[in-house]
């Protein structure tokens, strides 16, 4: 029996003979491999559909031992052939992220949702200052769906690798990043439960550029999801 579903690719790998395995984030949550016959060949026609960063829709032949193919329709690449190098780049980071963060029906779901909305405000974003704090927001929202948010009542001055949560002590046997009051505010927006996704990207587009705080706060939240996730 075939299953279909909307999904975005997160990242293919050849194997033996051109055939391809694929990593799939399901709208209903699910993170599928798949595999298509001889899809590293030329005479491939689901290939061109299944690049990674694309929304497909999917037809899916469960058998035995593995997940096949069986038909796919790229529905969206969300504006990746006009993307720059920083975009690319971004994008790239968070297929990866969505990757790492999803397992569970539930969290899967929650980052899909977050995935979706963060490649499509990338495709109409222009200001390349504020990329990566929007790649922030949805780290922000993969964290916040795995129950890995921090705890932002007690922030301290410093972020030590060392601590479970952002109330770091300085300690001068790591390498800690300073928290300026502006990082604070920025890490409480990004983390607020009054505020949906769209409502922080489109709090972003307003926001006026500090680049010093954005790099604070991409180094810290970026160390940060490293820490828990490894």
């Amino acid at each position: 029996m075939y299953q279909r579903c909307i999904a975005i690719v997160l990242r293919k790998k050849t194997i033996r003979r051109g055939d391809r395995f694929y990593t799939l984030l399901c709208d209903n949550g699910q993170k599928k491999s798949v595999l298509v016959r001889s899809a590293a060949q030329t005479k491939s026609k689901l290939a061109g559909h299944l690049e990674p960063g694309r929304q497909c829709a999917v037809m899916m032949a469960p058998g035995k031992m593995v997940t096949h193919i069986a038909g796919a329709k790229m529905l969206t690449d969300y504006g990746a052939r006009d993307f720059s190098y920083e975009k690319s780049l971004v994008r790239w980071s968070a297929l990866k992220l969505a990757d790492r963060f999803v397992y569970g029906e539930e969290r899967g779901h929650q980052i899909y949702e977050s995935l979706d909305g963060f490649l499509r405000w990338l495709e109409g974003f222009s200001d390349r200052d504020k990329i990566l704090v929007g790649l922030d927001i949805f780290i922000a929202d993969c964290l916040i769906a795995s129950g890995l948010a921090p705890n932002l009542h007690s922030a301290g001055s410093h972020f030590s690798l060392q601590d479970a949560d952002l109330s770091a002590v300085p300690n001068p046997s790591t390498a800690t990043i300073p928290v300026t009051e502006t990082v604070k505010k920025l890490l409480q927006l990004l983390f607020s439960s009054k505020l949906t996704t769209t409502d922080k990207y489109q709090w972003l587009a307003k926001l006026k550029t500090d680049s010093v705080a954005f790099a604070s706060l991409h180094n810290l939240l970026d160390n940060y999801y490293r820490m828990k996730l490894d």
